[in-house]
């Protein structure tokens, strides 16, 4: 428990008896009165800002190119605005966001950074209205940018056809990748072969196959045949045909 007291003139003060510990701390004042922790010299009582980044706070794993939600908590804090950075380095150099994020805000949208990284942080600053740091904070822990996943799909289509997209597709994982495949006109679709693997089924042109939550690289083959037609000629008595 420690009491405040004016470098100064003469002053006196009262020791609280459920204090068994006290310090005395000389601070320069022109004022003749000692004060308790919490307390100024006029009897007002003394708040700290306080400010933490609450996400990215650690451990969190975001990819290059997503969005995320950095959010922050403040208590006693007057900003005019806030100065977001962040670290890929584990915070031995920062990188600026944004530097005029409004003082009234406590969250901001960011789309992730092609910087990949597993020792990334954030520094969020609040500054007052002549630009001076009230105070900042940096996640608890270092979180990952990563990387997008991304896999391959072979797509190809044999003479009289075609599919779409073709060649090698990059397909985002997790998501679906649609393929349409369209046969030329008096041709029919044959085969689509799946990983190798011909699967069953009427092939209407066109048709439309879907990957469902691409995790890993894939072929897809469609190949196609002509269509063909019965013609029934006949003939009366007397002639041919």
């Amino acid at each position: 428990y420690d009491i405040h007291c004016p470098d100064t003139g003469t002053w006196q003060t009262t020791i609280p008896a459920s204090k068994w510990h006290y310090g005395i701390v000389i601070d320069p004042s022109s004022s003749t009165q000692c004060h308790p922790d919490g307390v100024d010299f006029q009897g007002r009582i003394i708040v700290s800002p306080v400010l933490e980044v609450t996400s990215p706070n650690g451990g969190e794993d975001w990819v290059v190119g997503t969005e995320h939600q950095i959010t922050w908590s403040v208590e006693n804090v007057d900003a005019a605005s806030y100065r977001i950075e962040y670290s890929i380095d584990s915070g031995v150099n920062w990188i600026l966001i944004d530097d005029a994020v409004s003082g009234s805000s406590v969250s901001y949208s960011w789309t992730l950074p092609e910087t990949p990284s597993e020792l990334a942080l954030i520094r969020v600053i609040a500054k007052d209205s002549s630009g001076t740091t009230i105070i900042e904070d940096d996640s608890d822990n270092v979180f990952s940018i990563s990387a997008p996943c991304i896999k391959t799909i072979s797509a190809t289509a044999g003479d009289h056809g075609s599919i779409s997209p073709s060649g090698t597709v990059e397909a985002p994982c997790g998501l679906d990748q649609l393929f349409t495949i369209t046969a030329d006109a008096c041709y029919g679709i044959e085969s689509v072969t799946i990983d190798g693997v011909p699967i069953s089924g009427t092939f209407d042109s066109p048709y439309t196959y879907t990957f469902p939550s691409v995790q890993s690289d894939h072929t897809i083959h469609a190949t196609f045949t002509p269509i063909t037609y019965t013609i029934t000629a006949t003939a009366g008595d007397h002639g041919s045909i």
